[in-house]
């Protein structure tokens, strides 16, 4: 569950980024996050690592129920 929570987030920012939605910058007002290809490979990898560790998780819970 929580994995395809965090899942669904990643894509939802995927999507906030494909239509130039701007983000709030920490020091200097709004940036504009339409630019970068290579954030989507970062959240792509952040994604899959969320998951892997979800399923490791849910395999030593269900190992240690038995």
């Amino acid at each position: 569950m929580l994995a395809t929570m965090l899942t669904v987030m990643c894509l939802a920012v995927r999507v906030a980024e494909q239509f130039g939605f701007k983000q709030k910058n920490s020091g200097a007002g709004y940036r504009n996050s339409s630019g970068s290809r290579s954030s989507s490979a970062h959240l792509d990898k952040a994604a899959a690592t969320i998951q892997s560790h979800f399923r490791k998780y849910q395999q030593r819970k269900h190992r240690a129920g038995k």
